[in-house]
Parts: structure tokens; C-alpha cells; sequence
């Protein structure tokens, strides 16, 4: 970004960059801070991870968690923003749970403008409850999935340490 005067001296901010690089820098952000839950609950975790996507190809994960049983857990974090083009990617991570690609356990760990229309928040809720199905799916293959907001993380992570009771 940068600022520069039009005809009439006015100041404004001229931002060149793509719809892409916005939704990178997002992506990133929201990765870190999913990456400072991780240090404060001292979970053992490696970032991009390796595994094979529902194509058979090559990729790199988020993160992966490291439990004292042996167990990981794959995470992938997707910052949805308003419900616009992001959310048709997360079809690429169902996929690829319900292919088995990101081993035996997978979070998806989400987050999103609160300030959408009620047809973006429809969204979600068919997120969820779409979510609520493969859980199902998935779990007869003996694969756990868990649909994880952005402000439940603290939630989960407390519970893998043991210090919360269900």
C-alpha cells in the first residue's frame, strides 16, 4: 500500500495488491495466532507437515500436534473471512479427511467476520452441520474429526492436556 494525491491534492492510499496476497496475509496471521495457542498450552507440534492430498500429490499442512500416546493430530486452520471464496476451498480438506490423507485424527480449526449478512452466517451453519456428518462418515473408518471455532481452540487444547472434564 501507499498513499499519493489525485487531481484535486486529495490524499488517498492506493493498495495494489491481490484478492490472493490479502487472503495469504490472512491465512498467515490467523495460522500464527492459531501457533500462540500451541505455546500456551506447551503442545509439541511441527508446522507444515507433510502428507498426500485426495489427488495422490504432494502438499504441506498447517500443523501437526504430538500427543504422549503415540497420536497426532493434523491441523488445518482456515481463516474464512466474510464467507466468500474461501469457504468453497474447505472441499479440498473435507476430501482429503474423508480420503484418509491427514491420518487418523484431523482438526479443522476455522474463523470468520462476525459482521456478515445472515447469508454468510447461513454458511457456517451449513459448515457445521455438514462437519457434523462426515464426523460420522469418517469416524466408521475410525478417523476423528473435529470442527474447531477459532475461540473454542483453549477448550480443546485443555482437554488433550487433561484438564477438562466432559
Amino acid at each position: 500500500m501507499k498513499t499519493q494525491y489525485n487531481l484535486f491534492g486529495e490524499k488517498v492510499i492506493i493498495d495494489r495488491r491481490t484478492a490472493g496476497m490479502v487472503a495469504q496475509e490472512s491465512g498467515k496471521l490467523f495460522e500464527s495466532q492459531t501457533e500462540d495457542e500451541f505455546k500456551k498450552h506447551n503442545m509439541v507440534y511441527v508446522k507444515a507437515p507433510k502428507f498426500h492430498c485426495h489427488y495422490g500429490l504432494n502438499r504441506r499442512g498447517d500443523f501437526k500436534i504430538f500427543l504422549n500416546n503415540n497420536r497426532e493430530v493434523h491441523i488445518e486452520c482456515k481463516q474464512l473471512g466474510d464467507v466468500h471464496s474461501h469457504f468453497d476451498k474447505l472441499d479440498h480438506c473435507l476430501l482429503n479427511v474423508i480420503s484418509g490423507c491427514y491420518g487418523n485424527h484431523f482438526w479443522l480449526i476455522y474463523d470468520y467476520n462476525k459482521n456478515i449478512s445472515f447469508s454468510r452466517k447461513d454458511k457456517i451453519l451449513k459448515l457445521i452441520e455438514r462437519c457434523k456428518k462426515i464426523k460420522e462418515m469418517v469416524a466408521l473408518q475410525g478417523i476423528t474429526f473435529e470442527l474447531i471455532y477459532m475461540d473454542d481452540l483453549k477448550y480443546y487444547l485443555k482437554k488433550l492436556k487433561g484438564g477438562v472434564n466432559t
